[in-house]
């Protein structure tokens, strides 16, 4: 869909009213145009202060994007470029409606989340322990997937997320460039966000809680060693937004790898946030037009002033290596 607004083009509330009408009438059959039911409209006001009927082109023809955060490349039916298109829609839905809520219904989300963790514990747990077993006869580790012993550190991050202020319209900039002419900067959702991560179950309900808390829509993709525990997590998640009166689509979960590849097509998502080994970040990078927030090779180090207590050094050094080895900031030096 293409909009092009003269600096003279209305001049009354009425032709403005015509000309955002329009527009939103486009943008619907753009949105449709995913599925090759419309064609590309071009919305043209006039300088005269009119607003010419919209141009049509033939019927089934899609458009050639404007911009190309805009495109999906549709796959053959039942592909997962399908499963992936689906999945943005639904998304882009939810965050359209998440982005908007306040923060006490935000918030209610995850005191919900932690009410259906404490109770379904056993079940969550269950789902777990055939993901550990899976793992355990394949060979692979367990130390991050296995979340025996942190279901109340899961709780106690959750209470943390809600305890926080409201990250959204938040101005850090105010200016008066001249006068009538005012820059204001103000925090707002990102989007639909694409988070890759390790088969360490513990972190969708973290990532899940961050989401929520800013108003983004998430789509998880975990590793697959994890997808028994990822799958009864994403009910818990579900059921807390459906508690709170928010959309059930701000969370959604990818499964397998060619689930994840078809989602880094240009315009399904709105950032990728890869979580793992510096390969996996220049890997996504290389595939993808979507912004993607990497990071590079880094170290865990921890340095003692000749100025610290000793003694409390040491206790400090012992626990960032031993509280939790497999975490990715255990103590490396």
């Amino acid at each position: 869909t293409l909009a092009w607004l003269g600096s003279e083009s209305f001049s009354g509330r009425s032709t403005r009213l015509k000309v955002f009408q329009h527009a939103k009438h486009a943008m619907q059959l753009s949105c449709r145009s995913l599925a090759g039911t419309a064609s590309r409209i071009v919305v043209k006001a006039a300088r005269s202060g009119t607003c010419p009927s919209l141009v049509k082109h033939p019927r089934h023809a899609v458009a050639r994007p404007p911009a190309r955060h805009c495109s999906v490349r549709l796959m053959s039916s039942g592909s997962q470029g399908d499963v992936a298109t689906v999945q943005s829609r639904q998304a882009r839905a939810a965050f359209a409606k998440l982005a908007t809520t306040s923060l006490e219904q935000r918030n209610a989300c995850l005191s919900e989340l932690e009410r259906i963790l404490r109770a379904r514990e056993s079940q969550i747990l269950e789902a777990n322990a055939k993901d550990v077993s899976n793992a355990e006869r394949a060979g692979e580790p367990t130390g991050r997937l296995d979340l025996t012993g942190k279901m109340e550190s899961l709780c106690s991050g959750l209470q943390t997320v809600r305890a926080m202020e409201d990250p959204l319209g938040s101005v850090s900039i105010a200016r008066e460039l001249s006068d009538g002419l005012k820059l204001f900067r103000v925090s707002t959702p990102l989007g639909v966000l694409l988070i890759i991560f390790e088969a360490r179950p513990d972190a969708a309900v973290q990532i899940f809680s961050l989401a929520v808390k800013t108003g983004n829509a998430v789509i998880l993709k975990g590793g697959k060693e994890a997808t028994e525990t990822l799958t009864e997590l994403e009910k818990a998640m579900r059921e807390a937004l459906a508690a709170a009166g928010l959309p059930e689509d701000s969370v959604q979960l990818a499964i397998g790898r060619e689930a994840a590849n078809a989602l880094l097509q240009p315009g399904l998502c709105d950032l990728i946030i890869p979580r793992g080994s510096n390969e996996l970040v220049r890997q996504i990078q290389a595939n993808t037009t979507t912004p993607v927030m990497g990071h590079a090779d880094g170290i865990c180090h921890v340095y003692v002033d000749p100025t610290a207590d000793l003694q409390v050094a040491r206790r400090v050094i012992v626990d960032s290596k031993t509280q939790y080895p497999q975490a990715c900031n255990a103590m490396e030096t």
